[in-house]
């Protein structure tokens, strides 16, 4: 499985839930997927009317914590988690793909025959499971994506301890079939104001527990930061790579105030500008900002069972 990216045991995982800041509505489901997939074989014997499906799809812009939260539950719940990069699956011999693509989730599913829970991250889904009907796409990518589907399927009715979870930052670009397959979509919004200045609030006092650097920034200072004019549209990446510049700047004289985290966070940039721009190129601006789940989703709201928060 580490030919096509990464597994963690839980005690290899740094992330903690509690570092995190905002996405309750997430975590909140996050804690049930995750306690669902430790307690497959009770739910298994249970007389339900639906069966419950151990698939979920992350939706968002980068930066806002997908895989982050994903390694969290996984410490929390102490179940592995496998973080596949899919586009290590795309080989460039005709067929590749596709055994690339039975060879992982065959090893995975393994794992969980011998009755040891694992979740089955693939990150980047769009790489392997992009819309069939574009023209843009080769043969080899549209069987890949029936091959994924047909193993994903053929894996959850085994009701062995193992559940799948998509990350996409291009929800655009995912075959339907994907999102059906998919029971639960969960949508990774950016942040907002209030979020904004809780992980700006967070990462002063990390600085300020450390001691290393002396903080001198206001509440007022925070507050301002975290509002629309200075950081909107920006991911906690985006917030957290604008601290880093400002560590950067202040390991000269140990001392980080208001106008060098400032300027720092600024010059960083936000991720909604670079959607933005790449929405304008690829002329769907003003159709998707990669903010939430497409439009497509807005006449399947009656399916089940689907859930968006």
């Amino acid at each position: 499985m580490k030919n096509f990216g990464e597994f963690y045991h839980p005690e290899e995982i740094t992330d903690r839930i509690e570092d995190i800041v905002g996405y309750e509505p997430q975590k909140t489901f996050l804690d049930d997927f995750f306690r669902a997939v430790n307690s497959i074989a009770t739910v298994g014997s249970l007389e339900l009317p639906f069966s419950i499906s151990l698939s979920a799809l992350l939706i968002g812009p980068p930066g806002t914590g997908k895989t982050t939260l994903a390694k969290a539950f996984a410490q929390r719940h102490n179940i592995p988690i496998f973080l596949v990069y899919a586009d290590s699956l795309i080989g460039s011999i005709l067929g590749k793909t596709l055994n690339n693509i039975r060879d992982v989730l065959s090893a995975a599913h393994g794992f969980a025959r011998a009755k040891t829970p694992i979740i089955v991250f693939f990150d980047e889904l769009d790489a392997i499971a992009s819309e069939r009907s574009s023209v843009y796409e080769v043969g080899e990518i549209k069987r890949a994506v029936v091959t994924l589907l047909q193993r994903m399927d053929s894996i959850l009715g085994s009701k062995d301890p193992i559940a799948f979870l998509g990350a996409t930052n291009h929800q655009h670009l995912l075959d339907s079939a994907v999102w059906r397959r998919f029971c639960y979509h969960i949508a990774f919004p950016f942040p907002d104001r209030p979020m904004r200045t809780g992980i700006i609030r967070s990462f002063v006092g990390q600085i300020q527990k450390a001691g290393s650097i002396i903080m001198q920034t206001t509440d007022a200072q925070i507050e301002a930061l975290g509002s629309d004019e200075i950081s909107g549209g920006f991911t906690g990446a985006d917030i957290k790579r604008g601290f880093q510049i400002a560590i950067l700047k202040a390991l000269k004289d140990r001392i980080l105030d208001d106008e060098i985290l400032s300027q720092s966070i600024q010059s960083a940039g936000g991720t909604q500008t670079h959607i933005d721009n790449e929405a304008r190129m690829s002329g769907r601006s003003g159709t998707d900002s990669g903010t939430g789940p497409p439009a497509v989703l807005e006449n399947r709201q009656t399916l089940k069972p689907k859930r968006i928060i």
